[in-house]
């Protein structure tokens, strides 16, 4: 591509100058009076704040990128968008103005910059509108270009919203069952799905871990004594437990497509709160694009892929987000979180309220998935479980999916 030689004002470009933040609240927050847009590292992107927007960007007429696309999440994390700009010009750095369509025209609503894959990932809080994106009609050191635009796009032009829960009423409804009530198996033989660990509480789905009666102890004991061959004495060292697990098996599935859940975590330690897909037989990759262990656990929340080994071993793809804002103090664990994975046939990326914390292009499925909601107790964790702070919940919201038009 051929430059100008001329220059921008040096006013224009300290303007555009980025000033990282932490991140998204833990808790909902009012709108910032500042747009935000995040960085779109392949890895762990960091949300940052802009400043007051660049009043040179052009809102008018723009001539369009042939090769710039634009994807706009059907989420909405308490109030933020996330909108990804991917432009055919790969300038790092490049200023763009995040623009959302109006009766008069196009307003600005959020600025940015071109990473070194000419992408770049805002996170406005708008209400659902089309949007578009604007290359500047200069670099980062400030020589001319001639501005370009991504296509239009919206929500509803590129999702269509499949199927919603929202977990109103006294009891589950179909597509939703208990899974595995009373069945201790592998590496829970110490703990079962309970069906009174499965209850809708003022509107959301709440799943419990909690202790059983003395005689169903006794019960689980001797049967884990003689599935793990060892004394009655030594099995279950730390208690039997009574768990709660609900899906949609059998009854909805679906084969790509982004799925989103609102949900509370228990900040106990000791158990894990799971948000998950998997296939009727169980054969094909398990994505669990949520796990949590609770408040200064040393895993904390992982993003994870269990593809099947030539030996039919299960594999981890996958990892422990550090990017998460908050998630070190003990009101994070208190508070609702949006969680989401986008499954496409090139790919997963994982999000926590809008913050991309894990992508990846291994491990693909291309097999029907139903929907998992959990909160377990698994025999090699119950040793940091303390029977004092039980019971424990996972407090789901609602959970969506949309699948692509």
């Amino acid at each position: 591509m051929t430059r100008s030689a001329s220059w921008r004002p040096a006013l224009g470009v300290l303007g555009l100058s980025l000033m990282l933040v932490a991140g998204c609240s833990a808790a909902p927050q009012p709108a910032p009076s500042t747009p935000v847009a995040a960085p779109t590292s392949a890895s762990t992107p960091t949300p940052s704040s802009t400043p007051t927007p660049t009043p040179s960007a052009p809102l008018g007429k723009v001539a369009t990128d042939p090769l710039a696309t634009m994807e706009v999440s059907p989420v909405s994390y308490d109030g933020t968008s996330v909108v990804v700009a991917q432009f055919g010009d790969v300038i790092e750095g490049r200023p763009v103005s995040l623009q959302s369509k109006t009766d008069s025209g196009w307003t600005e609503v959020a600025t940015g910059t071109l990473d070194d894959q000419g992408r770049v990932e805002f996170l406005p809080r708008t209400a659902e509108t089309s949007y578009r994106a604007v290359a500047l009609d200069y670099d980062a050191d400030g020589l001319a270009l001639a501005a370009a635009a991504t296509p239009v796009a919206s929500a509803k032009s590129q999702w269509r919203l499949a199927h919603s829960d929202g977990f109103d009423g006294s009891s589950l409804k179909a597509p939703w069952a208990v899974r595995f009530p009373g069945l201790y198996y592998a590496s829970r033989w110490c703990s079962a799905v309970s069906p009174g660990q499965v209850r809708l509480v003022d509107g959301n789905l709440r799943l419990g871990v909690a202790k059983v009666s003395a005689a169903t102890t006794a019960k689980a004991r001797a049967n884990a004594a003689k599935a793990t061959k060892v004394s009655v004495a030594k099995a279950c060292p730390h208690g039997v437990y009574a768990n709660g697990m609900v899906s949609t098996e059998g009854r909805y599935a679906i084969t790509y497509g982004t799925v989103a859940v609102r949900m509370k975590f228990p900040y106990q330690r000791g158990m894990h709160a799971g948000a998950w897909l998997q296939t009727a037989d169980g054969s094909d990759i398990e994505i669990d694009f949520i796990e949590s262990f609770g408040y200064q656990s040393k895993w904390g929340i992982q993003n994870m892929l269990h593809p099947k080994g030539s030996s039919g071993n299960r594999l981890d793809v996958g990892h422990y987000p550090d990017n998460v804002p908050g998630l070190k103090d003990r009101d994070w664990w208190d508070q609702y979180h949006t969680v989401s994975v986008e499954w496409s046939r090139s790919g997963y990326v994982f999000r926590i309220d809008g913050v991309e914390t894990f992508r990846t292009s291994k491990a693909l499925s291309k097999k029907p998935h139903f929907l998992v909601l959990s909160l377990l107790s698994s025999d090699y964790e119950t040793d940091r479980l303390k029977p004092d702070q039980l019971p424990a919940h996972l407090d789901v919201d609602w959970i969506k999916v949309w699948q692509p038009r």
